[in-house]
């Protein structure tokens, strides 16, 4: 499902789009000039926006060029659709770079398969951003995403989630005693490991060269932490196996947990107290579980 954004003067061709998308699950907002759409825009966020051409004031033209200029809205797609379909309409269009045009009276199956194609494209390449390539879990940009989300809920909905984050136990010596190779093949079956022993519902990213973030809904700080440090003990008693030589290479991993609301009340300072847990966990010696709630 997306946002649109539909921009036309004439009432009963609102009405029309209101109709073909009264079941669409998309959300929907609808504005009678150029310069409304460029005040409601940059709030609305629109993924893609459906665009007339000839209206009172600014013509579809000029909206499509200060959108596409603007921060806010320069990602959204324009479909231009108006009565005006000559070629040399359509070039125009193309010109201010919009990415389709219909000429009216359209067919609204056509334009939902247009939208369908752009809304599944934008998915796909969102998708190729948000992994990371190596051990085919969600990047930092995923994770971002992620914790915003279950951030929202949580604070609107009194609910409670844990974070954690994990950390290879001196990883700089393992990829200089064994080569980048063996610390890629490590990564990635840590990976395979961590998404094994966690539950569907919690999301694992990888953040940093050897550091993974964990996001554990509807879970408390300490039972959190007794799955992290089962997670460890795991990890630190079944060695990683070279698929080069077969030659097993033992790590251990630091972990830090801290949970919202009883840790803090913003993503900023929640993160932050994981963070400077993880720290603590290295400071006395790594290969162990830190929570929040255990520092004095």
């Amino acid at each position: 499902m997306g946002r649109i954004l539909v921009v036309d003067d004439e009432v009963n061709v609102l009405k029309t789009y209101q109709r073909i998308f009264l079941d669409g699950g998309h959300e929907i907002l609808c504005v009678a000039s150029g310069e409304e759409a460029l005040r409601e825009a940059p709030g609305f966020g629109p993924d893609i926006i459906l665009l007339d051409i000839m209206m009172p004031g600014m013509d579809g033209y000029e909206v499509c060029e200060q959108l596409k200029a603007a921060e806010q809205t320069k990602e959204a797609e324009v479909i231009f659709v108006s009565a005006k379909g000559e070629t040399a309409d359509r070039l125009r269009g193309y010109h201010v770079r919009s990415s389709d045009f219909l000429v009216k009276p359209f067919d609204p199956e056509e334009l939902q398969a247009k939208i369908a194609v752009i809304l599944g494209r934008k998915r796909y390449y969102l998708d190729l951003a948000s992994i990371d390539e190596l051990t085919q879990l969600g990047n930092r940009r995923f994770f971002n995403g992620k914790f915003n989300d279950i951030f929202e809920v949580a604070r609107r909905c009194g609910r409670v989630f844990s974070l954690a984050i994990i950390d290879i136990d001196h990883f700089k010596m393992v990829n200089d005693t064994y080569g980048h190779q063996t610390g890629d093949c490590i990564l990635t079956e840590l990976a395979c490991r961590l998404k094994e022993s966690l539950r569907a519902v919690d999301i694992v990213a990888r953040i940093g060269g050897e550091e993974f973030a964990v996001l554990i809904p509807e879970t408390e700080n300490h039972r959190a932490a007794m799955v992290l440090e089962r997670l460890r003990a795991k990890i630190a008693s079944q060695a990683f196996v070279k698929p080069m030589d077969g030659h097993r290479v033992n790590i251990t991993i630091s972990a830090a947990v801290a949970s919202y609301p009883d840790d803090a009340v913003d993503k900023e300072s929640l993160f932050k107290r994981a963070d400077e847990a993880l720290y603590l966990a290295k400071e006395m010696g790594r290969n162990r579980v830190v929570a929040t709630g255990n520092i004095s």
